[in-house]
């Protein structure tokens, strides 16, 4: 069985169409989160997702965007004015696509080829970095072991935790029969990274993973946003300026 692991598209439908052409075909997309805010074009991710019946849970970015939309947001007429990515996005999202976004789960539980997979976008919403700092120190199989049974109870067989939000790529063996995955960002990179313009996902084949990066042209999108999305707060400007500069 193949599997498709990927987190973090940001309303980048350009990062979902490069990792299709490059994979062909699939069995099943396990989503961890971020589907939506930052990119420009949130619609078309949500109807990618679930056309391909995407396995996904919401992120903060899914949350935070619901939840304004659900307190009674009023989208503007022209996007493109908007002064922030989220204004932007939540003006070209339907009712239908918040509905579905509202509907997220944020956590699940799945088992293929006898792999149980528990996914969430975070480990904490209260430090979403938690889980990766503790996996670091010596203990790292005791926290892991807590939040397992915690979340998920007893099981048996092989065991994966699939984490999005970092934007970094991380396949973590713990044990034998134990492993944390993190596919980094679809939509885009950040830190050392951001130079990298592609996708990173992660394929499991069989159960075993492995990283992909998969290119895509960011030249489109960094022309609307420097161009033509002339109200954009500057911090938000920034922002974009970072995602959607051409690759150096």
């Amino acid at each position: 069985m193949k599997l498709l692991v990927i987190s973090d598209v940001h309303s980048n439908v350009h990062a979902l169409h490069a990792i299709e052409q490059q994979e062909g075909s699939w069995d099943a997309v396990l989503f961890a989160g971020d589907m939506i805010d930052f990119g420009l074009q949130p619609h078309e991710v949500v109807e990618w997702m679930q056309k391909h019946n995407v396995i996904a849970v919401a992120g903060n970015h899914d949350t935070g965007l619901a939840q304004i939309y659900n307190n009674g947001f009023k989208p503007i007429d022209d996007p493109l004015k908007a002064k922030s990515f989220c204004e932007h996005n939540l003006s070209l999202l339907t009712p239908e696509d918040m509905a579905y976004v509202s509907a997220l789960p944020l956590e699940i539980t799945v088992e293929f080829d006898g792999i149980t997979y528990f996914m969430t976008h975070i480990y904490d919403y209260n430090d979403g970095h938690a889980i990766l700092h503790h996996l670091e120190q010596y203990d790292s199989i005791d926290t892991f072991e807590a939040y397992w049974q915690e979340k998920v109870g007893k099981t048996v067989g092989k065991r994966c935790l699939i984490l999005g939000d970092s934007h970094h790529c991380m396949i973590l063996q713990l044990r034998k029969d134990t492993m944390v995955l993190n596919p980094g960002a679809a939509g885009y990179n950040l830190g050392a990274d951001s130079a990298y313009k592609g996708a990173s996902y992660i394929v499991v084949e069989d159960g075993v993973p492995y990283f992909r990066w998969a290119d895509y042209d960011t030249a489109e999108d960094f022309e609307t946003v420097m161009t033509q999305m002339t109200q954009l707060e500057e911090w938000q400007r920034a922002t974009g300026h970072a995602i959607f500069r051409p690759e150096k």
